[in-house]
């Protein structure tokens, strides 16, 4: 994430940020034409291809409902009312409505990868977005004046282009949350080889007295120093020492790691709280001054995630600095130090035995 001086270059940012991750979604939404007829026409086709059958979401999110006589889940159920509605509206295609049929289309595209990919946050965003932005927003531009409708049609462009944002967001908040969970188990799993080499070596050490009194004799030396005066099978087994006080160093950096990925999706939590403030207020319009009001809302609620993103970058280079610092194990004092925490934790692992 770039640093930004201001909140609406930040803000411009995260579009961007957006636009490169969706930029083969986009791409579909270039078939978006100014005819609102053709338009519900390519809705209504993209949302029938939604499987709710074969989602990846968990039938728990599938038969969530509000009311408990419907039929199926309100993701379904929302989904099968919009394409009845948009069927049953076939009027007025003298409106050049492009700009809100082409943020509709989006959202709509990222619902349907959504339900495909299980992704419950992108999911129920999606479903907002579109049940906002077909019955609350764009059914009311052909009752409008003209004066009042231009002013109405830039609100809701703005308005639905920060829904696809907060959708898009919370899109790699799930994304990001599998990645990470995907990773915790790996890194688990190579803790408990990393724990079942130590096990080997103390009951290797406890079935071996010799071994433990060649251990001993080198306990304080440091294969720079003394290697010369070591034995061909001493210098194999504090290489083993080595290797695994470095294989654990590393595993935990990658734990840092981690850390740090959870510190970024706490950061986008952070975008995806302050665009929710957003979408929250439905642009209506009986209000002439609705766009500087939802544009001094952007630039309010945004500035808190600007914080964020500064603390996420202090984050990375001191995991940077970590970094450098852990390639320096092994040298010189560290590497004899490094023998001892490791022969310590074996000694802990004998006499657990």
């Amino acid at each position: 994430m770039k640093n930004s001086n201001t909140t609406v270059s930040w803000f411009e940012d995260i579009r961007t940020e957006v636009n490169e991750v969706n930029s083969d979604i986009e791409a579909f939404a270039q078939c978006i034409s100014q005819s609102k007829v053709d338009n519900n026409i390519k809705i209504i086709n993209l949302l029938k291809s939604i499987d709710f059958m074969n989602s990846g979401l968990s039938q728990e999110v599938l038969n969530k409902r509000q009311d408990p006589n419907q039929w199926c889940g309100d993701l379904q159920f929302s989904t099968e009312f919009l394409i009845h509605y948009l069927e049953n509206d076939t009027g007025h295609d003298d409106i050049d409505m492009s700009d809100i049929d082409r943020s509709l289309y989006l959202i709509a595209k990222m619902f349907e990868g959504a339900v495909i990919h299980g992704e419950t946050e992108t999911a129920f965003a999606a479903q907002a977005g579109l049940m906002n932005g077909v019955l609350n927003i764009r059914n009311k531009f052909f009752s409008l004046d003209d004066k009042v409708r231009e002013s109405y049609m830039q609100t809701c462009k703005k308005y639905l282009e920060s829904c696809y944002l907060c959708v898009s967001v919370k899109n790699i908040i799930d994304k990001s949350n599998k990645n990470l969970r995907l990773k915790q188990k790996n890194l688990a799993a190579e803790f408990a080889r990393l724990e079942e080499s130590k096990h080997k070596m103390a009951l290797m050490i406890k079935q071996s007295p010799q071994l433990a009194e060649q251990i001993n004799e080198v306990w304080s030396q440091t294969y720079i120093q003394s290697h010369f005066m070591w034995r061909p099978e001493m210098i194999e087994l504090y290489k083993m020492l080595v290797e695994l006080r470095i294989a654990r160093s590393g595993l935990i950096f990658k734990g840092y790691m981690l850390e740090t990925e959870e510190k970024r999706i706490f950061f986008y939590r952070e975008i995806a709280d302050r665009l929710e403030d957003i979408v929250r207020t439905i642009p209506v319009p009986e209000d002439p001054e609705i766009l500087s009001k939802l544009q001094e809302m952007m630039e309010g609620s945004l500035s808190k995630a600007e914080k964020i993103d500064s603390d996420f970058d202090t984050l990375g280079n001191m995991m940077e600095d970590f970094d450098k610092r852990l390639q320096n194990i092994g040298k010189t004092k560290q590497q004899s130090k490094m023998l001892e925490s490791t022969l310590s934790d074996i000694e802990k692992n004998k006499a657990e035995k």
